[in-house]
């Protein structure tokens, strides 16, 4: 099923520059809501099913990681990213799940009442003299867990041999080969023409993959950069670097990438979503 997807989209999608202009809408239009959304997005592979998300702590969260991820345009956006409740509005991270329950990667619960039956630890009793502010709940009682079908897949993935197996059957294609190709050159092609909040989604990608991921900071770590953080202000010389190479060279230098990582996966999992996404 997820090749029938992949021979689909390589045979639909033929101009990889095209794509990078949907890449670069990402990071342009609501670049805030948008790069919520695409960390969520890219940390469901390592979420539980029986994790619960309240929409006010999903905020503060991304807020923090982008604040100490990012470097911001502005000082005034880096301020709001500091002060974690007002970088993103309650109205954007409701639309943000609202698109992920739309997608099948969400289930929204709904009321006081039933998110207490699902996890009763998610109201806990305030101690005494604790303020009520740190336990209220922004708006109408709503919070949200992964679907079923995304748990399911997650149960597999997270089973190294499971994964290594389905790994090796799925990189047999060549139509998975063109597909990651197709992606690389799109990102290389948004990396090259964006600007700095296009440097923000491309780090705040490139994090989620590095948290909790052991090889990813292995690898970083031989080439003795910081195995924990990405670095915002390497963006700048890469781009530089792709803008200097011409066509030919680098759709060769995605081929020679996209080939090693199809042998030498720093995590595989990540590849059979994107694969199973599409």
């Amino acid at each position: 099923m997820c090749v029938a997807k992949i021979y689909h989209f390589v045979k639909t999608y033929d101009n990889p520059r095209k794509h990078a202009d949907e890449i670069l809408k990402l990071s342009k239009r609501k670049s805030k809501k948008n790069f919520l959304f695409s960390d969520i997005i890219l940390r469901t592979i390592k979420m539980n099913p029986e994790e619960v998300h309240f929409p006010k702590d999903q905020k503060e969260r991304f807020a923090k990681r982008i604040s100490y991820n990012v470097k911001d345009v502005t000082d005034a956006i880096s301020g709001l990213a500091k002060e974690s409740p007002a970088y993103l509005k309650p109205w954007e991270v409701r639309e943000v799940n609202r698109e992920l329950v739309g997608a099948g990667i969400f289930n929204n619960i709904r009321g006081k009442k039933t998110i207490k039956q699902v996890t009763p630890q998610a109201f806990p009793r305030l101690r005494k003299g604790q303020p009520y502010e740190k336990s209220k709940r922004e708006g109408y009682h709503s919070a949200y867990k992964i679907t079923e079908d995304l748990a399911v897949l997650n149960k597999i993935i997270s089973n190294p041999k499971a994964r290594e197996l389905i790994h090796k059957r799925l990189k047999g294609f060549e139509a998975v080969k063109e597909f990651f190709i197709f992606k690389g050159l799109a990102v290389m092609y948004a990396l090259g023409r964006g600007d700095e909040r296009m440097f923000q989604l491309a780090t705040i990608g490139s994090q989620a993959i590095l948290d909790s991921n052991a090889d990813a900071q292995l690898a970083l770590r031989k080439t003795g950069l910081d195995d924990q953080q990405i670095q915002h202000s390497t963006w700048e010389p890469i781009r530089s670097y792709l803008l200097s190479l011409s066509e030919e060279n680098l759709e060769q230098l995605v081929k020679e990438m996209v080939e090693y990582l199809l042998e030498n996966p720093i995590d595989d999992s990540y590849l059979l979503l994107a694969i199973c996404r599409e």
